[in-house]
């Protein structure tokens, strides 16, 4: 047995012999070879050293690659002669930015009606009352943000819902549907409440307790690579 062993070194060094008298002589790598030989514990201390660099620079080169902040911003215009209010929401990934926390806010008319003396009716414009939320994901790595508003009358149950979905891999999405919606989670969760296709714009007509019909627009601004990741959302109410 020791015979073998011994016959196995002297090979092995004979390989070795020979690998090393193949390099070119004189050059830069035979002078490392020879000064890794020298100074091994040196040598390793070294390449652990520069890999260790080269993970760091190539981290912080990815790292604002997979690691982004996405805002959406929700403006709620309301131009009907009736008050809304936006009472729930739901989130995917979301907080409210700033470290706000939520609460209903209510829009009062934008416009009024003005009785004639022939018995007709005409609108009259008032001021135009809007509400705004500015949310953002939690997570950043890899991660977009998606959230689902409730609107609803102040005096009655008509409403409808609006949703936005800003994705990290694919164009953004968004959604305004009519209805009273129970849920705003199980509304945002719903595929069959989202278009499938990707538009600016979408919109719907909402019933409201007296019978007359309003119309709702939603749009944004972008659905993907728009600067500093801040997307707009914008709902208009009877406009």
């Amino acid at each position: 047995m020791a015979t073998a062993r011994a016959a196995y070194r002297t090979a092995r060094g004979n390989v070795d012999k020979i690998w090393l008298k193949s390099l070119p002589k004189g050059t830069a790598v035979e002078k490392i070879l020879t000064f890794a030989a020298k100074w091994p514990k040196l040598t390793s201390f070294l390449g652990a050293s520069i890999a260790t660099v080269i993970i760091e620079v190539s981290l912080e080169l990815l790292l604002p690659l997979v690691n982004k902040d996405y805002f959406v911003q929700v403006h709620v215009l309301n131009f009907d002669k009736k008050d809304w209010k936006i009472d729930d929401w739901s989130h995917d990934n979301g907080i409210i930015a700033g470290g706000d926390t939520w609460s209903v806010k209510t829009m009062q008319a934008g416009r009024s009606e003005v009785q004639t003396p022939w018995g007709t009716k005409v609108g009259k414009w008032k001021n135009i009352n809007n509400i705004i939320y500015c949310f953002q994901n939690s997570f950043t790595l890899m991660d977009g943000i998606g959230v689902a508003l409730r609107a609803v009358q102040t005096d009655g149950k008509a409403g409808f819902a609006m949703a936005y979905l800003c994705k990290f891999w694919t164009a953004n999405r968004l959604t305004v549907k009519p209805g009273y919606q129970p849920s705003i989670k199980d509304f945002y969760d719903d595929d069959n409440n989202w278009p499938s296709d990707r538009e600016l714009q979408y919109a719907c007509e909402v019933t409201r307790e007296d019978g007359e019909k309003v119309k709702i627009v939603g749009s944004t601004n972008a659905l993907s690579k728009v600067e500093n990741n801040i997307y707009q959302f914008y709902v208009t109410i009877g406009a």
